[in-house]
């Protein structure tokens, strides 16, 4: 973050006008169906299974 160490201001944060829906969008944040998904996949697999899930 070497511009904001050196007291430079982007754009968005001078205009909050300029936000929008890539400003919060996080694409590695997991959605409620995607973690549905995942356990109901989870808590089919054997002790086994989950065992390597775990490690």
């Amino acid at each position: 973050m070497r511009n904001k160490s050196e007291g430079q201001k982007f754009a968005v944060e001078a205009d909050g006008s300029l936000q929008d829906f890539y400003t919060s969008y996080d694409r590695y944040a997991s959605t409620p169906s995607a973690k549905q998904a995942y356990d109901e996949l989870y808590s089919k697999l054997s002790p086994e299974e989950k065992s390597f899930m775990t490690a």
